[in-house]
């Protein structure tokens, strides 16, 4: 019975410290791995940068294609204006050849009537021109003996002042008449030969003029055409 050890005087004696346990801390001991919280850090870090390169990559192509439908929607204004450019110098053009097909008669019947007041002008301020005429054609008699110049009777003095000079002008002529003929206006002439007859009236000279500058007026407008 001596023997007997009781339990409560045992507890008593006996130095025992009682602690908490802290079981998170109990987790913990001894592992080495990332903790949850550093893997769903690093997860969303992924996620961050992942969304950056997306939002990049999306704007890039954003701007590429916005500069794309840029280009083309300059090329079609551009297209748009080059074809409406044509078509007004086109207009322009048609509205030119128009004018000038109105025009360029009125020019010509301008400049025909221009040069018979011009000529007309020259004949009455200057005698000789009439005198020029007459030695043109007779140079161009060949084989005539004789030749007959008819001139406007206000002009049959002058010619007759000058008849040795025009007989020498006239190779082979022997004999020269000089008579009037109010037939023909101021400032011309007919010259009669055996061979043949000169008109040089005014009035055909002017004609030749005329059909001169006609002829000149044909060929522009073949030229334009061609």
């Amino acid at each position: 019975m001596n023997n007997v050890i009781k339990s409560g005087g045992m507890c008593r004696d006996a130095s025992v410290v009682v602690r908490p346990v802290n079981l998170s801390q109990q987790r913990n001991t001894g592992t080495t791995g990332p903790t949850p919280q550093q893997r769903a850090q690093a997860e969303a870090d992924i996620i961050v940068r992942s969304a950056h390169a997306e939002a990049q990559s999306i704007r890039e192509q954003a701007h590429a294609e916005g500069y794309k439908a840029g280009a083309e929607e300059a090329a079609g204004r551009f297209d748009v204006l080059m074809h409406k450019l044509e078509s007004e110098i086109t207009e322009a053009d048609a509205e030119r050849q128009a004018v000038l097909d109105q025009i360029e008669p009125e020019v010509l019947n301008l400049c025909k009537d221009i040069v018979e007041k011009v000529i007309r002008h020259e004949i009455k301020s200057n005698p000789q021109v009439l005198i020029r005429v007459i030695k043109s054609c007779l140079r161009r008699v060949k084989d005539s003996a004789d030749a007959r110049i008819k001139v406007n009777p206000a002009e049959l003095a002058v010619v007759k002042a000058q008849r040795d000079e025009l007989m020498s002008i006239a190779d082979g002529i022997k004999t020269l008449s000089i008579i009037d003929d109010r037939r023909i206006s101021p400032g011309g002439c007919v010259i009669e030969t055996a061979a043949g007859d000169f008109d040089a009236k005014i009035e055909t000279q002017i004609d030749r003029v005329n059909k001169k500058l006609g002829d000149t007026y044909e060929d522009g407008r073949s030229g334009e055409d061609s």
